[in-house]
């Protein structure tokens, strides 16, 4: 759905998350409007109740608007709606509903309430408090005045997405069509960025590939059903092409190869997904801001966490004041044990030279977490890590100085055993990560096999040339005498469960797994919990709890609607936070404190 020009989206909702205050029978608009077509009809509707709180068309001088209610159903079709425009008083100002498939206002599922007529406007402005009418008030004050009544019923399922839009007189309409994109990369975390177009194949469409792997080339064709000129070797080849191929350039290629694509891509005029982290130097962090900047196109970095309910949830509660000022922050990234052996010892990231730090490749995200939670400036970084474990003067005598788990005396009790971690997973049907990792094209057991015996998942994790952190700790000092400490541990049982608590002066919050958060208050002795917060439905894409799919969701909603407020992870803030990252492995380096601006 593409917002037509000289509109302003004032709420938007996406799969799961209609805002819906009511279900249940048809209720008549205050004017009487007509009942349901059948008595069948008249069950299953859902109210939804809308604050319209966009000041920018008060700003416009006074231009006249229509109201457009825009409804993507996902395939199911939408038997009825019914549309009105109250007041804070509950005061009708418009009203329109359409039975069955026809309706005269509606063109692809969206619904106008015409309110040109100058008495139909003065009854808007008539509705808003005096002072949202003066330009540059606040949303709050225009949030009392108007909200928009909408009862749907789409027949085969209730998964829907949609926006409401106030559409500036004489605008055009743009056609409804599914935002396209290109994969630059299309390992575990490219591809699996990409299914979210399988899902939502009306919201998103994926029209090329480029990867140096031919199987996985063929794999996103087989997915995406691309015909072979949609099939690239390498990004240059990509953006060899005279005319720009899609409308978004999804990149997620290895950490070092970022930059080059990211600054191509967007002086070419794509809107830019990057890959987490941004780049392995801080030159080319900068450099990369200053091209979609000057590029003027929308840019995000894949900090999935931000994107969260749980996460945003945390930012609501202290943003509200309810544990009162935050005093401290403790967060912990628990990679587990197996998975720190198979990505951070054998894997990609397992030296610095060829990827970078355990901490950047790890958690650029979870810095970039305790900055959006903090909201305010670190001004020092201290942090103390090493590679405890992962030496071969660690390796167990009874190994006998084996290199290769298949040829090791442990290989049945050692816990980072290749054959406990993969081909035992493999033997039981796994074709997934982090089996899936280890063969290009096809998961099957031969080629798991072999790639244990041959290749660098079947190392001992005490001989693989690997010399990145697997114990961080990064503590940070923020404006207003704050604090706050992350700690990345390889040694745990959960994986990437993450464990927050957040002290302040009015209570204590504790998080763990991003499942549930609870708050104890000092005033009242009380508990109060959240949650839990579970994974979307209805979607594959589930990666870290969800948060891909929230990430993907938010990206492609900005590029579809022109609205880069709907991405959390912006150039300059993204920036910052790996500038933080950048400083504390100074910090650990040099073993002092380091500045954080």
């Amino acid at each position: 759905m593409q917002r037509p020009l000289g509109s302003y989206v004032v709420h938007h909702w996406r799969h799961g998350e209609i805002p819906v205050i009511d279900r249940g029978d048809w209720s008549p608009l205050a004017d009487g409007g007509s009942p349901p077509p059948s008595a069948n009809d008249a069950v299953g509707w859902h109210l939804m109740r809308i604050p319209l709180h966009d000041p920018r068309l008060l700003q416009q001088g006074r231009s006249k608007y229509s109201l457009e209610f825009c409804w993507e159903s996902g395939g199911h079709r939408l038997d009825a709606i019914r549309v009105s425009l109250k007041g804070a008083d509950g005061s009708l100002i418009a009203a329109d509903e359409h039975l069955g498939s026809t309706g005269l206002a509606n063109v692809n599922n969206r619904y106008f309430l015409d309110l040109s007529s100058q008495e139909t406007w003065e009854r808007v402005m008539a509705a808003l408090p005096e002072e949202a009418t003066q330009p540059h008030q606040s949303s709050a004050a225009c949030k009392k005045g108007l909200w928009l009544e909408a009862q749907v019923r789409c027949h085969g399922g209730n998964e829907s997405s949609g926006a409401v839009l106030w559409r500036k007189e004489g605008s055009a309409l743009a056609a409804s069509k599914p935002v396209t994109a290109v994969v630059i990369g299309a390992g575990q975390r490219g591809t699996g960025y990409s299914e979210y177009a399988l899902d939502f194949p009306h919201l998103l469409k994926i029209v090329a590939v480029a990867d140096p792997r031919e199987a996985k080339r063929e794999t996103m064709q087989k997915l995406h059903s691309l015909d072979d000129s949609s099939l690239f070797s390498s990004w240059e080849e990509l953006i060899a092409c005279e005319k720009k191929v899609a409308d978004i350039a999804l990149i997620a290629t290895p950490d070092r190869v970022h930059c080059a694509p990211a600054i191509a891509m967007a002086k070419k005029g794509y809107h830019i997904l990057l890959e987490k982290p941004m780049a392995v130097t801080e030159e080319d962090c900068q450099a990369i801001v200053e091209a979609v900047e000057e590029a003027g196109v929308m840019f995000a970095v894949c900090h999935v966490l931000r994107y969260t309910p749980c996460n945003r949830k945390i930012k609501d509660i202290l943003t509200s004041g309810q544990i009162g000022d935050v005093v401290n922050i403790s967060h912990t990234e628990p990679v587990g044990f197996w998975h720190f052996a198979h990505s951070y010892v054998r894997g990609n990231w397992k030296q610095e030279a060829t990827s970078s730090s355990s901490l950047m490749a790890k958690c650029c995200h979870d810095i970039d977490l305790i900055r959006y939670w903090m909201g305010l400036p670190c001004s020092s970084l201290s942090s103390l890590g090493s590679l405890n474990h992962f030496r071969p003067e660690k390796q167990p005598p009874a190994a006998g100085g084996a290199k290769r788990c298949v040829q090791c005396p442990l290989q049945d009790s050692c816990q980072f055993s290749a054959k406990s971690i993969y081909l035992e997973p493999a033997q039981r049907g796994l074709r997934h990560w982090p089996v899936s990792v280890l063969v290009d094209g096809e998961v099957d057991i031969e080629g798991v096999t072999t790639a244990v015996r041959e290749g660098p998942y079947g190392q001992c994790v005490y001989h693989c040339d690997n010399d990145v952190c697997d114990n961080q700790i990064v503590t940070m000092e923020f404006e207003d005498n704050r604090s706050a400490s992350l700690t990345m541990i390889a040694f745990t049982q959960s994986i990437c469960q993450r464990e927050t608590k957040i002290y302040g002066t009015k209570g204590e919050l504790t998080c763990r797994g991003g499942e549930e958060i609870a708050v104890f208050d000092f005033e009242t002795r009380t508990r109060k919990e959240y949650g839990p917060f579970q994974p979307p439905l209805q979607t594959r894409v589930q990666g870290h709890g969800g948060a891909d799919f929230y990430l993907v969701d938010a990206f492609v909603s900005a590029v579809s609607y022109s609205d880069p407020s709907l991405i959390r992870t912006g150039p300059q803030d993204a920036l910052a936070s790996h500038l933080l990252v950048f400083r504390a492995e100074q910090a650990r380096k040099q073993q002092t404190v380091v500045s954080g601006r």
